[in-house]
């Protein structure tokens, strides 16, 4: 495992610089995307049930039924100009599971559950001609929660309901571009420069020229994806004939933009510098209520009201720089310290009688992220991501009686891939390797200390095919 390590390690330091001589007069890191409102709505609807109607071990009519339903709508806003970044999102989830079951024609079991959640967040940052900047934002999240658990022997109704809202204010020096719009100007070129389609080679400020207009292209909506389609090409055709570097289109010169254009990932990739000090400052409040009968006791109550403020310190820098058009080095480091302060009020009812409880607790924490990557990009429909990680934390919880206090350590390697077969056919993978050190300490009970040593490894490969 540790020569592994050690060799990943290794390529990811020494890839980037297998070629870094630059494509052309135009980088990436040159082009400065700008919109006055980019907007996407995404709406996806799960749903899954099953039943069963048989016979029991004792001959006895057996049935049963479940439903499950899972829909999220998000919203997502982008406005970039020379003195504002702006990006928000809006997201809806509501989840509904449903579980029945009979036995000899009595309902055994049912249970219902409805959870929705809904979250908001928004930040803006505002720039002066140095590139300075100060930034505002807001998160804030719902959450609602309702279970009704019914059968003979017990009666069960669960509610709770959440709110949380964080604020972000913050001040730094320097901003990062998306440039994705850029790669794929360059891709379209240099495709048609290798087909031999090409009447004359782009000079750097008409392949600028044409990110610009994928950029406004990726602005308009238009719903009707054939008519969409249509006027994507429509214009891209139009530019490189306007610019003389097409005369003769052919099947090859619209198959090689069409294929660009249909078959790329279009990754979220950056250029730049920015580093940053943010405080969050935040309050969350929640309320949960049990109510509870069985067949061999007392009702059971159950109520309790948790309020928590918190304020959270951060410095950090981020780093993005696509070092030529197939290669993206990504690095990024913080140090936050966060400090919670936590009241929790219950109240209960069972047959020993009615109790009252309150407990007051802090918890801070102080934590370091750090990040390098690689990105490999050959094609637009193909991308290859690699990554170290290493992570610190130490927190305590400090109560009434005592504190417990804790420390860790996780080191991980990151590995995702992508490729498009054709234009039905996907493929995905994602890896990670992680190894947790963490130690434990406790003077309630004077326990010793104690460590845990685990490394884990998990995978996910993706098949992704559209028949028809």
């Amino acid at each position: 495992m540790k020569q592994l390590i050690l060799l990943v390690t290794i390529c990811l330091l020494i890839l980037p610089f297998v070629s870094l001589s630059q494509d052309s007069s135009f980088q990436l890191k040159d082009y400065k995307y700008r919109t006055p409102g980019f907007k996407a709505l995404l709406l996806n609807f799960n749903a899954s049930g099953s039943l069963y109607d048989g016979k029991g071990g004792t001959r006895t009519d057996v049935k049963g039924n479940q439903f499950n339903s899972n829909s999220v709508i998000n919203y997502y806003r982008i406005i970039s100009t020379d003195k504002r970044q702006h990006i928000s999102t809006i997201s809806f989830n509501p989840v509904f599971n449903f579980v029945k079951n009979d036995t000899g024609g009595v309902v055994t079991e049912r249970n219902r559950q409805i959870i929705l959640d809904a979250d908001w967040s928004r930040v803006d940052r505002f720039f002066n001609s140095r590139n300075l900047f100060f930034e505002v934002g807001n998160e804030l999240g719902v959450v609602s929660n309702s279970q009704n658990y019914r059968s003979p022997f017990r009666d069960s109704k669960i509610k709770s309901n959440g709110i949380s809202n964080m604020l972000i204010l913050g001040a730094g020096k320097g901003r990062l571009e998306n440039v994705q719009d850029a790669q794929m100007a360059k891709f379209i070129i240099n495709d048609l420069q290798k087909m031999g389609l090409l009447d004359r080679v782009p000079d750097a400020a008409t392949q600028y020229e044409l990110a610009v207009l994928i950029t406004d292209i990726n602005n308009r909506r238009v719903f009707d994806d054939r008519k969409r389609l249509i006027y994507e090409l429509t214009r891209i055709d139009s530019f490189l004939q306007s610019k003389q570097l097409v005369k003769t289109p052919s099947i090859a010169y619209f198959t090689t933009v069409n294929d660009n254009w249909l078959l790329a990932f279009n990754p979220g990739r950056l250029s730049g510098t920015r580093i940053y000090a943010q405080l969050k400052p935040g309050i969350s409040f929640n309320v949960a209520g049990v109510r509870m009968t069985d067949s061999t006791s007392f009702p059971y109550k159950d109520d309790t009201k948790q309020i928590e403020y918190f304020y959270e310190p951060e410095i950090g820098i981020e780093y993005q720089k696509p070092i030529t058009l197939q290669w993206q080095r990504v690095a990024s480091a913080s140090i936050r310290f966060r400090q919670t302060f936590r009241r929790d009020t219950r109240k209960s009812e069972s047959i020993s009688g009615p109790v009252e409880f309150e407990q007051f607790e802090t918890y801070p924490q102080l934590s370091f992220n750090s990040f390098y990557g690689v990105g490999y990009f050959p094609t637009n429909r193909t991308i290859v991501n690699g990554g170290l990680s290493f992570d610190a934390v130490y927190g305590q919880q400090n109560m009434g009686i005592g504190r417990h206090s804790y420390f860790s350590l996780v080191p991980g390697l990151r590995l995702s891939a992508g490729y498009f077969i054709n234009f039905r056919t996907r493929l995905f993978l994602d890896a990670d390797i992680n190894y947790y050190y963490t130690e434990f300490r406790d003077n309630i009970i004077s326990m010793p200390a104690y460590n845990k040593n685990i490394v884990t490894g998990n995978f996910n490969f993706g098949f992704s095919h559209i028949i028809f």
